[in-house]
């Protein structure tokens, strides 16, 4: 009867401590802060800067570049925004600007892994 008390008392003992211990496990989604990548779209090289919390994308923001005006700088207005609403880089790219387009969403992808590292 002892044994079997003790093995009932042990048992309850481990349950209640995996409960604790699931319960302590990190569920963020980022590493919270700041991070960039360089994006290369049609006319050169500009930054993608993006900001996370632990389980969001706060914002991004497009460095100076010389895309084209009406073209590439309307992508450059427009995913970042796209991007931080969707909460991730599947959304549509900007017609008549592809290249800008995937240059800023790869850029984003880049921001989003280093988060999560």
């Amino acid at each position: 009867m002892k044994k079997r008390t003790l093995c009932l008392a042990v048992s309850v003992f481990l349950v209640m401590l995996l409960s604790v211990c699931v319960g302590c496990a990190d569920t963020s989604l980022y590493n919270a802060g700041t991070y960039e990548a360089i994006a290369n779209g049609k006319e050169g090289e500009f930054s993608v800067t993006t900001e996370f919390s632990d389980d969001e994308i706060l914002s991004i923001v497009i460095g100076d570049n010389n895309e084209t005006e009406g073209v590439g700088s309307v992508a450059a207005e427009e995913l970042p925004g796209k991007i931080v609403e969707a909460q991730g880089i599947e959304v549509d790219t900007i017609s008549g600007a592809t290249i800008t387009s995937n240059a800023i969403l790869d850029a984003a992808s880049d921001c989003i892994e280093q988060a999560r590292r």
